[in-house]
């Protein structure tokens, strides 16, 4: 029943699994997503000018890839009761907390659409919280469309939009009459609507010819409160301190906040393990998909790290843990490249990373890791202070190398560039428990 939609999830070999949110530097790089290597940059250029204003700060184009995955028949059938809901039971499956969404009727019904020319959009049905909105919709067409993609796509209000993570789908149909997708609105801080009455405004590359949508619809009812556990907890993991601020319970995700000692001598990237656990054992995870963190801001010491929501479940006992984290030595948090005379300045101890080639459009690198599927750079610089905006990002691996190839939004700059770095595969271990209810 499935099997067009995992074919389609399985094209996608690479994903911004571990994306962090730098609030302050995102307007600068908003991402086009996993490109080629050989991507027309001058198309990506034209799409990131469309999609800059969408949202008040920042926002990040994610592609989400999900594995094959074994879908429960209890699972499979209260959603395909959804209309409209059947093709994205593949796509809810890996995530306990959507899961439970739908199985306390939590997800509210839409319905709303518009037709252009030959081609539908519908909102099939919303999801709203205090920490963002996940929209599901369709584009059917009465002819079969040999391309589509979503060029761009926003939401709005009477009221301005929060500042927000963006994430969706940003794969093709391909000869089909119609597909569905998932756009994600995560918020870095927690936000009710006074107004339920939305806008989505959406252009649509189908067969080479733009269509644009504009379709108001009404989230019915308002959505249910966060449950924040104030804790204040400081910990350590390997001797790199940091302090567990509180964690905060709501329908789509639970946030994390943590602040990290500005005194540590490493530089943590990110939590490999992060989860909460109950008194029986029962584990909810990292959200595999979209936004999976907000901060990480050059000089910041405070993030927020997003797991799976257990926000419908009633646990007596429930506790935070981590085991491992990706973390570097505090002075070599960055790679500096010379794009002219196309030279590797500095780079991290650890794996071995080598510059394959660089010219003032970008750079390609190459790390002896294997599957390390992660956009390593928040930000780059050159060396007069001036931000250089990432306009694509090219991942994929060869043999036992992973290859990124960040593009740059301009060529006006003096070298040598330097790249913060938001993921690298050093770790360090230790055992954190904490107690949260």
């Amino acid at each position: 029943m499935y099997e067009r939609e995992e074919e389609r999830l399985s094209e996608l070999k690479s994903h911004l699994e571990q994306q962090t949110l730098p609030l302050d530097e995102a307007d600068q790089m908003i991402l086009a997503g996993i490109t080629k290597a050989k991507a027309d940059r001058s198309k990506q250029k034209r799409r990131r000018k469309r999609v800059t204003w969408m949202v008040a700060m920042a926002a990040i184009l994610l592609l989400t890839f999900v594995t094959s995955i074994r879908v429960s028949t209890a699972f499979a059938n209260t959603i395909a009761a959804i209309p409209g809901m059947e093709p994205f039971v593949a796509l809810i499956q890996h995530d306990k907390g959507l899961q439970a969404i739908f199985n306390e009727d939590y997800y509210q019904e839409i319905g709303s659409s518009q037709t252009v020319g030959d081609v539908t959009m519908t909102i099939d049905g919303v999801i709203l919280d205090e920490t963002g909105m996940n929209v599901y919709y369709t584009i059917e067409s009465s002819k079969k469309m040999k391309t589509a993609s979503v060029n761009t796509i926003e939401i709005t209000n009477s009221r301005p939009m929060p500042e927000a993570g963006i994430s969706y789908g940003g794969m093709s149909a391909n000869d089909v009459f119609s597909y569905q997708e998932i756009m994600e609105l995560t918020f870095p801080k927690r936000n009710v609507f006074s107004d339920l009455n939305f806008t989505i405004e959406a252009e649509m590359d189908i067969d080479e010819k733009m269509v644009a949508f504009l379709i108001p619809f009404e989230v019915p009812e308002q959505t249910k409160p966060s449950k924040p556990y104030v804790l204040n907890e400081i910990t350590e993991l390997d001797g790199q301190h940091f302090t567990i601020d509180e964690v905060v319970d709501s329908p789509l995700r639970v946030a994390v906040q943590v602040t990290f000692d500005p005194n540590n001598t490493k530089k943590i990237l990110s939590f490999e393990d992060m989860r909460l656990v109950d008194e029986r054992g029962e584990v909810w995870s990292k959200i595999a998909n979209g936004v999976t963190a907000f901060g990480n801001e050059k000089g910041k010491t405070t993030h927020t790290f997003f797991l799976q929501s257990n926000y419908f479940s009633t646990p007596k006992k429930l506790y935070l843990q981590i085991n491992k984290a990706q973390a570097i030595k505090r002075e070599q948090a960055f790679v500096e490249v010379n794009t002219d005379t196309k030279e590797l300045l500095t780079f991290p101890d650890g794996p071995q990373l080598q510059l394959v080639d660089a010219d003032r459009n970008g750079i390609e690198l190459s790390l002896s890791v294997k599957d390390f599927n992660h956009d390593p750079f928040t930000a780059a610089m050159d060396a007069q202070g001036k931000e250089i905006s990432i306009s694509s990002f090219s991942l994929y691996g060869e043999g036992d190398a992973t290859h990124w190839s960040p593009a740059f939004e301009t060529t006006s700059y003096t070298n040598p560039i330097r790249l913060e770095l938001n993921a690298y595969p050093t770790y360090i271990e230790g055992d954190v428990k904490v107690e949260v209810k």
